[in-house]
């Protein structure tokens, strides 16, 4: 069997960053993105999972995947990318829509997306969680709406509605990773009575 990575991608405050921490507390391989954003809030969930690099250090590097998100650079390098597919039956990373796209031309049958969906009323509790202010939520929502984010879903591989118990979502991410199993029939029986 190939190796797989599969990318989340999805609007901000869709709850990507939250499940991706989850499924690295699980030992999951984590494909890391790289951005040349600086302004970061402390309690940002995704400054954890995107390392910091000069734009000069930027334009240095070999990326496979490149995009723009509110005119800050990211991008995947290409030997993390050969690293995960080499050595890690299954990875996961987070992306733009046009990043994923860039990606699905390399990987081809290696390569996943699952498109994290969410309410407006999710994605602004999300965000209020994460202290952004009335217009920096307004900025975000008319930003991604302008730029389609909201209909990633149409060229993705997978959806995940990510509304409610992140545990569930986090279930539910794990099945399309191939990485849960059925139960055997005599406790799905006791389950299911």
């Amino acid at each position: 069997m190939a190796n797989k990575i599969f990318a989340l991608t999805g609007p901000r405050g869709s709850g990507k960053a939250e499940l991706i921490k989850r499924i690295k507390d699980l030992g999951i391989h984590y494909v890391p993105i790289y951005t040349t954003r600086s302004n970061w809030k402390d309690d940002d969930p995704d400054r954890e999972l995107v390392q910091e690099i000069s734009s000069q250090d930027y334009t240095k590097r070999t990326f496979l995947a490149k995009f723009t998100y509110h005119g800050d650079y990211y991008g995947i390098q290409k030997e993390d990318l050969l690293t995960a597919v080499r050595d890690h039956a299954v990875s996961v990373t987070m992306l733009e829509e046009n990043g994923a796209k860039q990606l699905r031309r390399f990987l081809r049958q290696n390569f996943f997306t699952i498109f994290i969906m969410a309410d407006y009323v999710s994605i602004v509790e999300h965000l209020l969680q994460r202290h952004c202010t009335n217009d920096e939520i307004k900025d975000l929502l008319q930003y991604d709406e302008t730029n389609h984010l909201f209909n990633g879903w149409k060229n993705a591989d997978f959806v995940i509605k990510n509304i409610h118990d992140p545990a569930v979502s986090l279930a539910q991410l794990l099945s399309i990773m191939g990485l849960s199993q059925p139960l055997p029939p005599e406790k799905f029986r006791a389950i299911a009575k």
